[in-house]
């Protein structure tokens, strides 16, 4: 009789998890819309991977700026927080996991991996040498995307 390897189910479990939370296109933050209160499974870490609360090594949030002026980088914050207060159906028209989209939402990048996912939204907007266009971002975060290009939005 084959041995079946113990966290089998779970990597099954955590795939199916995975897909269903991919569908609902309205990642962590519709969770929390949706009243979850407590963390799903799919999103725990093994306890292997927690930092050591005995150093100091925790990971902490660091914004570095790069000679952006601090009313662009308030302006950003300000914008993104308004992204992901909208109603899930508005996100959802930017939800994508497609790398050839230069605008999108998308939770976890790290959802379909073997590990835990991690607990984040992200809103994508890639600039490369040409301006994107603006009928292409998100009403509440077109004017401060636009604003380092100098193009009216």
């Amino acid at each position: 009789m084959a041995q079946v390897m113990p966290n089998q189910s779970a990597f099954s479990d955590k795939a199916k998890e995975a897909i269903a939370f991919d569908k609902t296109k309205t990642g962590v933050k519709g969770l929390i819309d949706a009243g979850v209160d407590t963390i799903p499974a799919l999103f725990v870490q093994p306890p292997e991977f927690l930092p050591d609360p005995s150093t100091d090594a925790a990971p902490g949030l660091q914004i570095v700026n790069h000679g952006v002026p601090l009313s662009v980088m308030n302006g950003v914050l300000e914008s993104v927080r308004r992204f992901n207060e909208q109603p899930s159906e508005v996100k959802k028209e930017f939800y994508s996991r497609d790398d050839s989209q230069r605008v999108k939402f998308y939770s976890t990048g790290s959802l379909h991996s073997f590990q835990s996912a991690h607990w984040r939204d992200t809103l994508s907007v890639e600039f490369e040498d040409s301006v994107p266009d603006p009928r292409g971002l998100p009403d509440v975060c077109r004017y401060i995307c636009m604003m380092p290009r100098g193009v009216n939005a």
